[in-house]
């Protein structure tokens, strides 16, 4: 309960200190887009092109397939992803739901608990995608999600300390 209540607090510290108009989508976008640089920019690089149409407008066109090529990606496009899935393998290595499903395979047949953790994961991820299509174009304010989860917080510190003192008096 205490380490609740500890969340609760942090929380609601970030809460007070948060921009009132700090939007978290778009400053969410801004650090992904500060942290991660897809392709390296370089003056040889003739895949992407500029033209000035109007003098005032730039109009930046996508890389181009060349004739013979297959659609596997370029080296460096190969390398980021490389890197995108190692980094998301160790993130995720250890983590409860693999550990659960190690213990379901252990104790239950395998193509159930195969099917029925794919299904789930398929569920979650679906479920993430929605949120983001309802999210789509929308404000979220930091001070709402600080607030909202300090709130959490504190009734999951008052949830458990009354299931301690009614465990304890039992």
């Amino acid at each position: 309960a205490g380490l609740f209540f500890v969340f609760a607090a942090l929380y609601a510290k970030d809460w007070y200190f948060a921009d009132p108009e700090g939007d978290a989508i778009e400053a969410g976008k801004e650090e992904a887009g500060n942290d991660v640089e897809l392709v390296p920019a370089s003056a040889e690089d003739d895949d992407i092109s500029t033209a000035d149409t109007e003098g005032d407008n730039t109009e930046c066109s996508a890389p181009q397939a060349s004739k013979g090529s297959a659609s596997v990606g370029s080296a460096d496009e190969l390398a980021v992803l490389s890197k995108a899935f190692v980094a998301v393998f160790i993130a995720e290595w250890g983590d409860r739901t693999q550990i659960a499903m190690v213990g379901q395979h252990a104790s239950q047949p395998l193509i159930p608990v195969f099917l029925g953790s794919t299904v789930a994961f398929f569920l979650l991820t679906l479920s993430a995608v929605g949120a983001a299509t309802l999210l789509n174009g929308q404000k979220l304010r930091e001070r709402v999600i600080f607030g909202f989860s300090a709130c959490c917080f504190a009734l999951f510190g008052v949830l458990a300390l009354r299931d301690a003192v009614l465990a304890a008096d039992a």
